[in-house]
């Protein structure tokens, strides 16, 4: 599985302007479970992308450069051994894009003046995504979990040094803590616990840096998306690692006891259990402050308002409804917001502009059902000012 960020999603909207630019979509088999369909659906979605260039003039010198990516990708049998739900490619005569994502993709090519990002907003909203930091005597596991979806993230070559560096100074203390990822040679990386498995004190600083490092990468990766992360541990761990951490979005209730004792999917099931909580508390509490702000000029069910708000960062929370469409074109250098019936040459779903802009700003995107919008417009906006 691939990680798909803030930068990412703003590297991917800034290309506008010159195309043509492809974006392709398609449905795959977690761990390569059926890699030939997967191979022939991305066969066939490039033929399509080829008439539609067709279509379009692009020369075929162009059309050659431009699905280079994708052809060479139908015939790598290892690149399909390594797959999550759904596969996304945004190809342009400058440069290429896939990404490999827990999310099950309808079917889709289009060749457009920008990239189409829409499919990608599930993962990027209030309820798409959030951590699960597991620690235990024998292993550390970071997992990336959605409602339906988990993975492992590797921790990192710097957290496995620290490990190995630990494990050599103190040979004496049978120290053993895993990351869960094996080290070359066959090695296992190193925790700080006694054989009794009580925590050795003498190491306890040892454990408080250990945490930090983790904490760390946490932040630095991850920090700009503000996703929240949900700690599975033995109590004794848990006033540790908060000690540790300055992460900002550490959720309060946590899975306890030995996450040994379940696998990836039971831990995901737990944290689910937490999380689909978390998030409904969240979003009601947003809903409320949109209904307490109406009238105030600090909320707006306008999309004349919401589009340059979310350009200039003014969207705090939106929420917009899916399976909707709004097609036009805004002019940022003017501020000007050009409405039209059906989608034409250089629109755009507005509302899929408002939500990606609002979540490149930092804001908080609640994709809903008619029935649960707290207006009766398609999309609304709480302000920041």
């Amino acid at each position: 599985m691939d990680i798909i960020n803030r930068r990412d999603v703003e590297v991917l909207s800034q290309h506008t302007g010159e195309g043509p630019y492809v974006s392709l979509y398609l449905p795959t088999d977690r761990l390569g479970g059926d890699s030939k369909q997967g191979a022939i659906r991305l066969k066939n979605l490039v033929a399509e992308a080829e008439e539609q260039l067709t279509a379009r003039g692009v020369r075929p010198q162009e059309r050659k450069k431009l699905l280079e990516l994708p052809r060479r990708l139908v015939d790598d049998s290892m690149f399909w051994s390594y797959m999550s739900d759904g596969l996304a490619l945004f190809l342009s005569l400058a440069s290429a894009h896939y990404y490999r994502l827990p999310i099950h993709f309808h079917q889709l090519v289009e060749v457009a003046d920008s990239f189409n990002i829409k499919p990608l907003l599930p993962l990027l909203v209030g309820d798409g995504k959030f951590f699960i930091l597991a620690i235990s005597q024998k292993e550390a596991r970071l997992l990336l979990g959605t409602r339906d979806t988990v993975e492992v993230i590797p921790l990192g070559k710097e957290i496995e040094q620290f490990e190995q560096e630990t494990e050599e100074q103190f040979p004496e203390k049978n120290i053993q803590f895993h990351t869960g990822t094996p080290r070359q040679g066959g090695g296992r990386p190193a925790i700080f616990f006694s054989q009794g498995g009580e925590i050795d004190h003498v190491m306890q600083d040892k454990l408080l840096r250990y945490f930090r490092l983790i904490d760390r990468k946490l932040h630095d990766q991850f920090e700009d998306e503000s996703l929240p992360v949900i700690l599975a541990s033995v109590d004794a761990l848990v006033p540790l690692y908060k000690e540790a951490s300055q992460y900002s979005q550490l959720v309060e209730e946590g899975i306890t006891g030995n996450p040994d004792k379940s696998s990836i999917k039971e831990l995901h099931q737990k944290a689910w259990e937490i999380m689909e909580l978390y998030f409904a508390k969240r979003k009601d509490e947003a809903k409320m402050r949109y209904l307490e702000q109406k009238g105030t000029g600090r909320s707006t069910a306008n999309l004349n308002e919401i589009i340059p708000a979310a350009y200039h960062g003014r969207v705090d929370t939106l929420f917009v409804t899916g399976g909707i469409q709004r097609w036009g074109s805004f002019d940022l250098e003017d501020n000007t917001l050009t409405k039209v019936t059906e989608p034409a040459q250089n629109t755009k779903d507005l509302l899929a502009l408002a939500a990606v802009q609002t979540f490149l700003k930092n804001g908080t995107v609640y994709i809903l059902d008619v029935a649960d919008m707290p207006d009766a417009e398609p999309v609304v906006a709480l302000l920041r000012y």
